[in-house]
């Protein structure tokens, strides 16, 4: 049916209400029922697209609902003002109401229409996102989205907190695991996640502390190690002199410095500094070049115009400060100007100075007896000048040789010389110096005696600096070539003392690090002995005294090599045990849970970890599922559908469906289709708030006053009337009501001559009760006896009344024959099964259901009853046969195997060495090769299924070599198919 049927549809129901005559029964119950149809087909599509919206499936609501013809139009042509007059006109001629549509339902989808245009880009990357498995970050970003979009779902603030909840947990795991590993990006990516706003979980100030603080640490740590190759790229390119790399070098260098903020004495600048001083020299020097090259154009400009002696000597002080020299030319210029400048100003004082001269040339005469003395005396002072340097030479190198020979020397040429103080002092001095050095030597020769005797054999260690000491304190009395060389021939006797007490130390240490690396070599993989005692020797190597710095640097190796396979074995034992308490949790979903979940927290990071993280997430209703199977599976082997009552069947079904949605649905074969669809149609006998039970529905076939209140006047000429009691012989005349419609809402008076009503007089009040009525009477209580015991049996005991009864008019006879087999159809598939032909040749008779065969001389009716009897004739042993056939099928219904029983023995995962195996948690006794199943979504459409991972041969303990046909998860449960 269109939308513009039922818009034509609505039309005729008001045009009916509007009418100023009453229609008769027949439209009423035809428009009734054409309304009926299309309320029962609208609502159906609702609950279709409520059970949609309820999933969170909002397009495919819509998608369903837009389908022809459009259902918010059906909704909307229903939903007509005159609805509620239109039932209660029907109610006044004993018609059914007309049901309301659910419009809670209507309303649902209209508010899923207003949000779904601007929510389905997000709803699509959401559903994108989550089918491929994208990161936690990724699908959180898109919910916060969707919060603020579509606030009227409160499903994504719940989804955003659990996720937000576990992403958290995952931060601080990771945090920790990129702090000990230090890697900054990930500390940095970290950092920005933890502090960012947003967040609808709390997130402790503690945490984004840690992070903060490691990113900075290790910001600085990478800046630091950075230096430390910049430094030696920077010290490489100041000895190539590679300038322009140096400088770029050297700007990087000062950036990170900002950051690592090294002090001053750090080592980093003992081996940047010289590169760094001589960037700084160069650029010093570029600018001293600058400087000289202004200035030497500020002197030009000024030599070329008027200018005084300050000015010039302060642009010359300024040129050359940094040590430049002017051009000769240039120079030349600045000093002929300068004395031009100073010629100009002396020429006054010159003629001032003309006349004392003259005065000064009368005592020339007396200067002539005044030269020799001044020779002597000149003569006296350079003998003293001379011996003072030979003095200071000799005090420097102890060699007073050379000063003695001078003496010696100008004593002879002139013995004055040695009588004048000056020399007679320094005499004196080269005596006092003699005494000086005489002491010097002695105490030389006892430091070196004195360092030799501490390395004579047997040389200790305790003895090698003392000796050092010594010959450094003679190194500082050294006074000339030869005695430093002695000094240091001593300090190569110390050296070789050295040397060879270092020989004899490494040697041992070798030897006892040798021997501990074989030891470490035999260290067990499964058990912690030994290297408490393995770690002690390392650390009591490190601390030995002596030992060449080179040999142990290997120590640090070895310390980390046994420290991480400690590290190692006890993680193995730690998740060795860890993987055992998953394996005894086997079989018991929520606990299973709980372990893999407790070990992705004690071992994060890993592939494994992965793994159960995504099965954790998504399988507990998997498994859960399969223990509700097994208890389902066994009600479904123990319901008999002879003997289950409508409301255990009804609770069966309910708590089947129920275990479909949440189960996922159930991965296995349950088999149980044909049992659901015959439990399905018991549980319709006890009907529910939308529909009516089968006692009920007979109940209501019986109901109308014109079967079950009826009495039968019947003329001499064949008329028929149904009265609505016992008619009254009143003399000669027959006095009585009758129905003058189908449903007996309404009647009229007939008084007819005795003699047209044969042996009125002596009728008694049961024989004016008309077959319909007997059948009720006879029928009625004994069809709810019969099939509130046996159904399908109660059914044919109905029908083969019904049609044996002759007497009940054809066409009210068809109609109570196809109202029972609807009802057994309604209550029993195997009815249904074998009475559908016959329900299909009822309605293929043509009989109209709108015949009132209630009032005589109706002119269709006649020609109904023939077709009805007709039918009858032709059909009625086949329903008869058909209805027992049903009973048979009861007794034996033929449903095929119900899947079989899931017992959980153990799970799937990789060893330690890499293998899959299916860890089993007791026991597996088998008696013939049967093969294990695993359970878990798996492929593109990530589906649950059970899917084959291992073969028994024979009764197994601990565990099974697993043999993969396709991808596997580590975490998925395996279980025994068990056929009971």
């Amino acid at each position: 049916m269109t939308t513009d049927d039922v818009n034509q549809l609505i039309d005729e129901i008001q045009r009916a209400l509007a009418a100023t005559t009453e229609p008769t029964e027949e439209e009423l119950i035809d428009l009734a029922a054409r309304h009926e149809d299309v309320v029962e087909a609208t609502a159906a599509r609702l609950r279709e697209v409520e059970k949609l919206l309820n999933k969170g499936l909002r397009s495919e609501a819509i998608a369903l609902a837009e389908q022809a013809p459009n259902l918010n139009d059906l909704a909307t042509a229903l939903d007509f003002p005159e609805f509620e007059i239109w039932n209660d006109f029907l109610l006044q001629f004993g018609i059914q109401p007309i049901r309301e549509l659910p419009v809670d339902i209507a309303a649902e989808l209209n508010d899923a229409y207003s949000i779904s245009a601007p929510l389905e880009r997000l709803l699509q990357r959401y559903r994108t996102q989550s089918l491929a498995r994208a990161p936690l970050p990724d699908r959180i970003d898109t919910l916060r989205q969707l919060v603020v979009e579509d606030t009227a779902n409160p499903g994504w603030k719940n989804d955003l907190q659990k996720f937000e909840a576990h992403r958290l947990e995952q931060l601080k795991k990771e945090l920790q695991v990129a702090i000990k590993g230090r890697d900054l990006s990930a500390v940095a990516v970290l950092d920005q996640e933890l502090n960012a706003v947003g967040w609808s979980v709390n997130v402790p100030p503690s945490v984004k502390k840690m992070a903060r603080d490691a990113h900075v640490q290790l910001r600085q740590a990478s800046a630091r190690q950075e230096l430390q190759t910049l430094s030696h790229q920077l010290s490489d390119a100041y000895a190539d002199f590679d300038r322009p790399v140096a400088t770029r070098l050297q700007q990087r260098f000062l950036a990170l410095a900002e950051i690592a903020e090294p002090d001053a004495t750090d080592a980093i600048y003992d081996i940047a500094g010289p590169a760094l001083d001589w960037l700084n020299e160069e650029q010093t020097k570029e600018a001293a070049e600058a400087d000289f090259v202004s200035g030497k154009a500020q002197i030009e400009s000024a030599l070329d115009r008027e200018t005084t002696i300050e000015e010039l000597e302060r642009l010359y002080a300024m040129t050359v400060r940094h040590g430049h020299s002017l051009p000769t030319l240039l120079e030349n210029r600045l000093a002929d100007r300068i004395e031009s400048l100073k010629s100009a100003a002396s020429r006054k004082r010159m003629l001032q100075l003309a006349s004392i001269v003259s005065v000064c040339l009368a005592g020339t005469v007396a200067v002539v007896f005044l030269v020799q003395l001044v020779t002597f005396q000149r003569a006296v002072a350079g003998h003293a000048d001379q011996a003072t340097q030979m003095l200071t030479t000799a005090k420097s190198t102890g060699d007073l040789q050379p000063l003695d020979d001078y003496f010696a020397a100008i004593t002879a040429e002139d013995p004055r010389y040695m009588e004048q103080p000056e020399l007679l002092g320094l005499k004196e001095q080269l005596e006092a110096l003699r005494s000086s050095e005489s002491g010097r030597h002695s105490q030389l020769d006892q430091l070196i005696g004195n360092a030799l005797n501490l390395i004579s054999d047997p040389v200790r260690w305790e003895n090698l600096s003392p000796a050092e000491t010594l010959l450094k304190d003679a190194q500082s009395l050294a006074r000339n070539e030869a005695e430093e060389a002695r000094i240091l021939h001593t300090q190569g006797q110390v050296q070789q003392a050295r040397l060879s007490l270092q020989r004899k130390v490494d040697e041992a240490f070798e030897t006892d690090q040798a021997l501990l690396v074989e030891q470490i070599d035999t260290l067990p993989k499964d058990s912690l002995t030994g290297y408490p005692e393995v770690l002690k020797q390392l650390a009591e190597m490190e601390t030995r005294s002596h030992v060449s710095a080179e040999l142990k640097t290997a120590l640090a190796p070895l310390k980390a090599r046994v420290s991480q396979q400690q590290v190692m074995v006890d993680a193995n034992m730690k998740m060795a045990a860890s993987l055992q308490k998953i394996t005894q949790a086997v079989g018991l979903p929520v606990k299973y849970r709980q372990q893999l979940l407790e070990f992705t927290q004690n071992h994060p990071g890993s592939k494994r970890s992965e793994d159960m993280l995504a099965v954790i997430a998504s399988d507990l209703p998997i498994w859960e599922g399969i223990g509700r199977w097994n208890s389902l599976r066994r009600r479904f082997q123990a319901a008999s559908v002879q003997t289950i009552s409508p409301q255990d069947a009804a609770s069966l079904i309910a708590d089947y469906d129920q275990f479909q949605k949440t189960s996922g649905p159930y991965p296995g074969p349950t088999g149980v289709d044909d049992r659901v669809m015959a439990l399905t149609a018991i549980a319709a006998r006890g009907g529910d708030e939308d529909s009516d039970s089968s006692s009920e529905q007979i109940e209501r076939m019986f109901a109308p006053r014109t079967v079950s209140d009826a009495w039968l006047v019947e003329t001499a000429d064949g008329d028929r009337y149904y009265a609505t009691r016992a008619p009254q012989v009143e003399g000669s005349s027959v006095r009585f009501s009758f129905y003058t419609t189908t449903t007996g809402t309404q009647t009229d008076t007939k008084v007819l001559a005795l003699g047209k009503v044969p042996f009125a007089p002596q009728r008694t009040e049961e024989q004016w009760k008309s077959p319909q009525m007997q059948l009720t009477e006879r029928l009625k209580n004994e069809l709810l006896k019969r099939v509130s015991q046996n159904f399908e049996d109660g059914i044919l005991f109905g029908a083969d009344v019904v049609l044996k009864d002759g007497a009940v008019d054809s066409i009210l006879k068809i109609q109570l024959l196809e109202r029972l087999l609807r009802i057994g159809a309604d209550g029993s598939v195997f009815v249904r099964r074998n009475i559908e032909p016959s329900l299909e040749k009822i309605a293929e008779t043509g009989v109209s259901k709108l015949t009132n065969w209630a009032v005589p001389g109706d002119t269709r009716a006649k020609d109904e009853r023939r077709k009805a009897d007709q039918f009858f004739q032709q059909h009625g042993p086949a329903i008869l046969a058909g209805l027992q056939m049903a009973v048979e099928q009861t007794a034996q219904p033929g449903f095929g195997a119900i899947g079989p029983e899931m017992e959980g023995v153990g799970w799937l995962h990789r060893n330690l060495d890499g293998q899959w195996v299916v860890a089993l948690r007791t026991e597996l006794n088998v008696r013939k090769p049967t093969t294990l199943l695993a359970v878990g979504r798996l492929g593109a459409d990530d589906a649950a299924r059970f899917y084959p991972v291992a073969t028994a041969e024979h009764s197994t303990i601990g565990s099974l070599p697993a043999d993969l046909a396709t991808d596997g998860k580590e975490g998925h449960p395996v279980y025994l198919s068990v056929e009971q």
